[in-house]
């Protein structure tokens, strides 16, 4: 799996409702960029569309060359807990996502929209994925 350490804008944030939303949103997305990450990674800021659908979208570029099956099982692994989590690839479509089982993730972990998720490849054989959260609530 190539690396793909990009960092996230506040430009490439849905609108959030309020200038007082951004800013929240905005705080957390400025602590996970300064995350020392040390694996291939990959960052999502939750937007109502995740909590609704129960998934999140993986960028391909993450996922080419080290993902050979259209669908598979991975672990998120968050503070001392693990969900297993439907991981599915579309190489048509460059891209994939975490389907099945994030809804108990999202759960487990209280996410919410604005929260931002960075998610590091911890384990390739079994595809293990840590996963960092930056409440958007809470100020760095």
């Amino acid at each position: 799996m190539e690396s793909s350490k990009r960092k996230v804008s506040p430009a490439m944030l849905a609108s959030p409702s309020s200038t007082s939303e951004r800013w929240r949103v905005s705080t957390a997305l400025k602590a996970a960029n300064k995350y020392k990450l040390q694996y291939p990674s990959f960052t999502v800021v939750i937007r109502s569309q995740n909590l609704l659908k129960h998934d999140v979208t993986v960028p391909g570029d993450f996922l080419k060359g080290g993902i050979n099956e259209s669908m598979q099982t991975t672990t998120l692994k968050y503070s001392d807990r693990s969900w297993p989590v439907k991981l599915l690839y579309y190489p048509q479509h460059g891209a994939g996502k975490l389907s099945a089982g994030f809804g108990a993730f999202q759960r487990g972990t209280s996410l919410k929209e604005g929260d931002v998720c960075v998610f590091e490849l911890a384990r390739t054989d079994t595809i293990e994925l840590n996963v960092s959260i930056f409440r958007k609530n809470v100020e760095t």
